[in-house]
């Protein structure tokens, strides 16, 4: 083989310039950001979706009852969304 064309297998490769990685990592951040609170907005909107759909009155006579904030939650809100 000619020293000439050797050059061409011993050659090493170019480096990436630094600013394609650091692209992509705050790519990846947004993507992931975005992902998250896109995520985070729909599930709110199922569960006040959830909870528009439970009777008023059944928060009404827990109170009657006696029942406060976290009695309320527990044993109307809770329940309600489960169904």
């Amino acid at each position: 083989m000619n020293q000439e064309h050797m050059h061409v297998y011993t050659q090493d490769a170019p480096e990436k310039p630094k600013e394609n990685v650091l692209f992509g990592i705050v790519g990846a951040f947004l993507f992931s950001l975005v992902g998250g609170a896109l995520y985070y907005v729909l599930y709110q909107i199922g569960f006040l979706a959830a909870i528009s759909g439970i009777n008023g009155e059944l928060y009404e006579a827990c109170m009657v009852d006696g029942g406060g904030y976290l009695r309320r939650m527990w044993h109307v809100t809770l329940p309600g969304i489960a169904s």
